[in-house]
């Protein structure tokens, strides 16, 4: 399974969902995470807690992260965290340390 963990330092779930521009994507194996890959996105917000939901950005961080079955992120909104959830993803909201998760 992978994990997507929406970080901005690479060692802790320290960021939103969608404010983060990039996720750290690791693999369970035997109960250990595996780190695979850092991908880089657009951030969904524009820094207004009002910003109006943009589709074309949210499909490009959903695409970025179509082969994860759960995200990590310390927050997310109410409307992207439905979208990602009809899409069939896990978000756990989450702060602290990568090595803590469990999948």
């Amino acid at each position: 399974m992978r994990i997507a963990a929406a970080t901005e330092n690479g060692k802790a779930i320290d960021a939103h969902f969608g404010k983060t521009s990039t996720f750290s994507i690791y693999e369970t194996a035997h109960g250990m995470l595996v780190f695979k890959e850092t991908r880089k996105v657009t951030p969904l917000s524009e820094n207004d807690p009002n910003h109006a939901f943009n589709p074309e950005k949210f499909e490009q961080v959903a695409i970025a992260l179509r082969d994860c079955t759960k995200i990590y992120c310390q927050k997310i909104g109410e409307r992207p965290k439905k979208e990602m959830e009809k899409r069939g993803f896990e978000i756990v909201e989450y702060s602290g340390p990568i090595e803590g998760i469990r999948s």
